[in-house]
């Protein structure tokens, strides 16, 4: 028992046991849950082992699969039993019917019977004796097809059956009831009785063993072994590489891939539920605290009920996210290349998130602006549009060397339709003036040509003054009837 609190009894437990234990549980649930995570996964080593048809093909310290047939005869001897017959391993647990007491507890009356493992040291249990001890019994080798096989630390992960003691040769002082034995002492109450249990893993037909082969025999691989440690020891993650179980690879394989599965689940669940009775018990303990004050001893009772309740829901709502959170955390520490995956997916993540977000200003949100840079961008190509068009007209009246009045009017009705200032209109005459006045040579010609061809046909109109200033252009780059109706054509094609 925990001792987490759990009533309001004082003379059950101690609020300080809880804020004692609590840190300690909590830790190492926390500690369990990542590094089972980040365990030696024996599965994918037996995987990644070199299946040999002999032992002879393999060479020494190499890890390697071998499967072949077994002796399923194999008899191994008992302590109390006689033998056991057609069995790989067989586990004996005992018990022994004795006084306890909750640990926590602060009341010298506060014992009671129990079947515990061992005979525990107290004055309850003098006189008492334990006659039946909890043994492993198995061969120091056995044999796959031509390979011995060590079973120092072997595992066997098609599991243990329980052993029917009815076909056991048995001393005679053992009863039988159902698949426990028992061994009475006669004491008052039964204090003292002792019984025990035979369970075993069955020898099968065939088998795939995954391991080291040193040369001669297979043992353990012991590559990837973990420091021996109290976290380690609790997951059962010994790093270790030395497993036999029955049938050929694929099968063999399928059975380890369902073993340490089944393992993680276990602890993760434990684990999950150590972390909630962790930040329970130091929850619990606070809220007993108020026992041990003397002024709120007589109302302590319900109030500390009530907040045992909050504390137990709290704890669950702090523990549950808290062991998803160290879960995911080994995991991906357990793997790399999701570790990768996870970080590439978040930052893809924020860059979209960023890209999206509104951003202040006068322009308002993102959209905002960029409809308001494609509106400018418009704006200015239009107004590009109109100076050209401008210009072009302007150097088109300019042709003979100067600016005709009506050519004027015309030029500055132009420009207050396109809402120029005077001095923008200025600058574009003069600038018009400029240009027209620095063409020369039959190439400046022609250009000068196409350009007036050009501006007078957007209107897809040719007034009088705009066909006397492209003949006398024509003129000058020395073109002759036929080729500038070529180029009206041309132009007239060229109009969308």
């Amino acid at each position: 028992m925990l001792g987490f609190g759990g009533g309001s009894d004082p003379k059950r437990s101690s609020p300080i046991a809880g804020l004692v234990t609590g840190p300690v549980v909590l830790l190492l649930a926390i500690a369990a849950l990542f590094l089972n995570e980040t365990r030696f996964d024996y599965h994918q080593a037996a995987a990644s082992a070199n299946e040999v048809q002999s032992p002879r093909e393999a060479s020494a310290g190499e890890t390697i699969a071998f499967s072949g047939p077994m002796d399923q005869s194999l008899t191994l001897d008992g302590d109390f039993a006689e033998s056991f017959r057609g069995y790989l391993r067989v586990e004996r647990e005992t018990h022994i019917y004795a006084w306890t007491r909750d640990p926590t507890s602060e009341s010298d009356t506060d014992w009671f019977l129990a079947w515990r493992p061992v005979l525990e040291a107290n004055p309850r249990n003098e006189g008492l004796s334990q006659r039946l001890r909890s043994a492993t019994i198995e061969p120091p080798t056995v044999a796959v097809g031509d390979l011995t096989v060590d079973t120092t630390a072997l595992a066997l992960p098609d599991g243990l059956e329980t052993i029917d003691p009815a076909g056991l040769r048995l001393p005679g002082d053992l009863d039988v009831q159902g698949d426990w034995l028992y061994l009475s002492k006669g004491r008052e109450l039964g204090a003292g009785d002792e019984r025990m249990i035979y369970r075993g893993v069955p020898v099968p037909a065939s088998a795939t063993w995954f391991g080291s082969y040193n040369g001669r025999t297979g043992v353990a691989d012991t590559t990837s072994a973990r420091d021996a440690g109290t976290v380690n020891e609790l997951i059962e993650d010994s790093g270790v590489l030395h497993h036999l179980a029955a049938g050929d690879r694929d099968e063999a394989l399928a059975t380890i891939a369902a073993d340490i599965g089944s393992l993680k689940k276990t602890v993760r669940w434990l684990g999950l539920l150590g972390t909630v009775l962790g930040i329970f018990g130091v929850l619990s303990g606070l809220v007993r605290l108020a026992e041990l004050i003397p002024g709120l001893r007589s109302v302590a009772g319900p109030a500390v009920l009530l907040g045992q309740v909050v504390a137990l829901v709290v704890s669950i709502a702090l523990g549950v996210p808290i062991a998803l959170a160290i879960i995911g955390a080994g995991f991906i520490a357990a793997n790399p290349v999701v570790a990768a995956l996870v970080f590439a997916v978040a930052v893809a993540a924020a860059l979209v998130v960023t890209r999206r977000r509104p951003r202040s200003g006068s322009g308002g949100t993102a959209r905002s602006d960029e409809l308001d840079n494609a509106d400018r961008w418009a704006a200015n190509e239009l107004a590009a549009h109109q100076e050209a068009s401008f210009l072009e007209r302007a150097q088109m009246a300019m042709h003979t060397g100067s600016l005709s009045a009506d050519d004027r009017v015309r030029l500055l009705e132009m420009a207050a339709e396109h809402g120029w200032s005077e001095r923008h209109t200025e600058t574009l005459l003069t600038e018009a003036e400029q240009v027209s006045g620095n063409w020369g040579g039959r190439i400046a010609a022609e250009q000068r040509l196409v350009t007036l061809v050009n501006a007078a046909g957007e209107d897809n109109e040719l007034t009088d003054a705009e066909v006397r200033a492209i003949r006398r252009a024509a003129a000058r780059a020395g073109l002759g009837d036929t080729a500038l109706r070529d180029l009206f054509r041309l132009a007239r094609a060229a109009q969308p």
